[in-house]
């Protein structure tokens, strides 16, 4: 077994955090807790050393239920992150209700705008997840050399990110116009807003589909192999270990600069969480407006400043047609649309410190070698 024990069983090979555990467990004790919570009946303890204790036991399907349930309870398993079962009837008419296609990304005729963006954003999300898959295997700052995600493995997947919207860039219509300098150079400014922001929408995503708790956990799923973790011991750890030849405060300052930075984003990440991340589609053209916001205060043509204004225009109106389609106050979520846009432009100077403080580092570590 190459990777760390289960916290439960003391035998299964821990992969992840389940149900909020503080601490990893596997996979095969997770579905033992998921069924003792949706079970009405609880499990009756065998009152049996042999079958209650894991290092007495010959195997893990040995365990008493009730036991393991209990230890599960102990590394911090929630009963109410768990989700409750749907029968196949309920599952159809969830797809009905809510107009879902899974094999498609969103469609529609009176939101053109969005159904663009929604389109190259999830051909763009497709790619980078095949592209960073690899094994399948866990990687992040705790797991063993062969899967551990360094600063430098990090800096990489940010810039691979960044040279994606390039590409994303010139399959939208309004871009199609301009060419590769301007492109390079519209990306250029617009990358420090998006990285981060669609890092933590991927990991809003991840933490949903894995019934976390994407706020409150310090690990980030930021693809569903990749793990940022935002805690101090993490933080430090991956500092350490990504700069052997630093020193403990250069280690240090990384960690609490990063932990500053979280907690100034605070703010931030919980206005996106209960307003844009929970649908893909506005989420998307809010990133739209983001580019061309970004883009209008950066040309200095005014003609293309013009035809920034009126493409942004165009996005707004068809945001308040999604707002009265949703039936929610259209006056208030477009103020917290100018309210996201101006959060953003301050968290973007809190990251853009941090990144210069952390790549200085990588970078002497580089030339070191």
């Amino acid at each position: 077994m190459n990777g760390p024990r289960c916290r439960v069983c003391c035998s299964g090979e821990a992969r992840n955090f389940h149900y909020g555990a503080t601490a990893p467990s596997c996979k095969a004790c997770a579905m033992v807790f998921a069924r003792s919570a949706k079970k009405k009946k609880p499990f009756e303890c065998l009152k049996n050393p042999i079958f209650c204790s894991p290092s007495q036991a010959l195997s893990p399907r040995q365990l008493c239920r009730k036991c393991r349930v209990d230890r599960c309870k102990r590394i911090g398993m929630k009963e109410n992150l768990v989700k409750p079962e749907l029968n196949q009837q309920d599952v159809v008419q969830n797809v009905v209700n809510c107009g879902l296609n899974f094999d498609q990304p969103f469609s529609d005729d009176r939101f053109p705008l969005m159904s663009q963006i929604s389109k190259e954003l999830e051909w763009s999300r497709r790619s980078m997840e095949h592209r960073f898959y690899k094994d399948g295997k866990i990687r992040g700052a705790l797991e063993d050399d062969q899967h551990f995600h360094s600063l430098q493995s990090h800096r990489k997947l940010q810039e691979a990110i960044g040279d994606d919207l390039t590409s994303t860039l010139s399959r939208l219509d309004f871009f199609k116009s301009f060419s590769t300098l301007d492109l390079d150079a519209f990306s250029k400014y617009i990358q420090p807003y998006y990285v981060w922001t669609i890092l933590a929408f991927r990991g809003f995503k991840n933490a949903s589909k894995r019934q976390e708790r994407w706020l409150s956990n310090d690990r980030n799923y930021i693809l569903p192999t990749i793990y940022y973790d935002r805690s101090e011991r993490a933080l430090y750890t991956q500092a350490k270990r990504s700069l052997p030849h630093a020193t403990h405060d250069d280690w240090k300052n990384i960690a609490l600069i990063s932990l500053d930075v979280r907690l100034s984003g605070t703010y931030l990440r919980k206005m996106c969480q209960t307003y844009w991340f929970p649908d893909d589609n506005i989420f998307y053209l809010l990133m739209y407006l983001l580019f061309v916001n970004i883009s209008m205060k950066h040309s200095g043509v005014e003609m293309v400043k013009n035809a920034f204004s009126r493409l942004k225009n165009q996005i707004l109106t068809e945001m308040e047609a999604y707002f009265l389609e949703s039936n929610v106050s259209v006056q208030f979520m477009m103020s917290r649309v100018y309210e996201y846009l101006e959060r953003v432009e301050e968290h973007r100077k809190e990251v853009a410190h941090m990144k210069t403080y952390v790549n200085l580092h990588v970078d002497i570590a580089s030339s070191a070698k």
